[in-house]
């Protein structure tokens, strides 16, 4: 969905995830809107498995979220990596931790 940089908060002294949206979508007011509501929803989601959001900073052609900094590997780093070796993404019974994981965290924010 956009480009992540790690940055410091010296408000809070802290490290913090930049999302930057593509450009595109930032001077959509129509996506801007909906991704605002998603932000809105986030802000509500306080789980061990979902990365907190922070904040969503809009400009007229720049817009990204800020959010909670943690350290690993993406499952699309790690997917990809396997794809490029000639193996398959993830097994299915990765696929069901993940989900075993994510999937609580989503069904019962807060």
């Amino acid at each position: 969905m956009g480009v992540v940089w790690e940055a410091q908060d010296h408000t809070l002294d802290e490290t913090v995830a930049l999302k930057f949206l593509p450009q595109i979508l930032a001077a959509d007011k129509s996506a801007m809107r909906h991704i605002k509501e998603e932000a809105q929803i986030l802000l509500a989601l306080t789980h061990p498995n979902i990365v907190r959001v922070r904040n969503l900073e809009a400009e007229e052609q720049r817009a990204f979220i800020v959010e909670e900094f943690l350290r690993g590997e993406t499952l699309e780093a790690l997917t990809s990596a396997r794809l490029e070796q000639g193996r398959s993404g993830l097994t299915a019974k990765e696929a069901l931790w993940i989900l075993s994981q994510v999937g609580p965290a989503l069904l019962k924010p807060g």
